[in-house]
Order: C-alpha cells, then structure tokens, then sequence
C-alpha cells in the first residue's frame, strides 16, 4: 500500500493552483472521491494492445530479415563487406544525429526561438501562475499556421488554385 501510494501520481501545490482557476479537475474525478472515477473505454485500450501487438510484430520481422540477410550473406557473400557496409552506416547515423538533436532542441523546447526564458532566482507558485500556462508547442504551430493562412494573399491564392482546379476537372469531364 506504502508503494502505491508512492509510484501513484499526485498533483503538485503549482498543479493544484493552477486547477483551481482553469476548471480542470472539477468533475468529481479527484482523489477525495476514488469511487466515481471513470473506466477507460474498452475500444481505447483494445486499439493500444492492437498497435502494440503489431509494432512488436514489424520489430521482429525486422530483427528475423536482419537474420537472414546475415546469415546468407555469411554463407553465399563476403561478410567483411557487410561489417564495412555496417560500420559506415553507424558513423553516418552517429554522425546525423548531432545536427538532428541541435534542431529538436530548438523546434520543441525553445518553441522556433518564442520561448521566453524566465530565470527565477527562488521557485514561487503563484508567480509563476500569474504568467499563466506556456503555451504548447502544438498551439503554437497551429497559432502560427493560422495566422499564416489568413493572409489576404494566401487566401486569394487558395481560392485562385480551387478555381483553377475546378476548370480542369470540368473540361476533362467535357472532353470525356
């Protein structure tokens, strides 16, 4: 019992604060009440094994193909080529992943640049909910893609490709 209620997830004070004054956490579903919580819906969890199962199943049928390439190249080939073949695509991939982890660290934590770094001297709840929630990186793309799209000439150009697009399928149905 001591365990579970350790690994079991429990809100923090800034969590609990922030709660309070957005609305969540206020149907019924708290830690006060545990008997009406709601079940998870059967189809839900039954996707999630589905898509488990059939990951598990496309690694293996990788890991058995690697296994059979190897194995008859050992027999029929020349292994050393497939060792060189191997290690050179270890240091390109080693090598590719230095630049790749510079652009997620810029793309998803530094939000493309926006992000505001706020270098707090102490950690005070409520003045870090009074700068309210930051916003998601997914609300930002779609802030940004809307913004973007509503631009008077992207719109145009949207409607002029529509109609354009209309034209040729209906000459190709005159023609037809």
């Amino acid at each position: 019992m001591l365990y579970s209620l350790e690994v079991t997830f429990t809100p923090t004070p800034l969590e609990k604060y922030q709660n309070r004054f957005s609305g969540i956490g206020d149907d019924g579903n708290d830690d006060e009440n545990p008997d009406q919580r709601k079940e998870l819906d059967c189809n839900k969890v039954m996707s999630k094994c589905f898509a488990e199962m059939a990951f598990i199943g496309s690694y293996l049928f990788v890991i058995l193909s690697f296994v059979i390439g190897i194995t008859y190249s050992v027999s029929y080939g020349r292994p050393k080529t497939i060792m060189i073949e191997f290690f050179i695509a270890w240091a390109l991939d080693q090598a590719k992943s230095f630049p790749v982890q510079i652009i997620i660290y810029w793309s998803v934590i530094r939000r493309f640049g926006f992000y505001e770094n706020v270098n707090l001297i102490t950690w005070d709840d409520k003045k870090i909910a009074e700068r309210g929630p930051d916003i998601s990186l997914l609300d930002l793309m779609r802030k940004s893609v809307t913004e973007f799209l509503e631009r008077p000439k992207i719109v145009d150009f949207i409607l002029g490709m529509v109609i354009l697009l209309c034209v040729v399928i209906f000459s190709e149905l005159a023609l037809a």
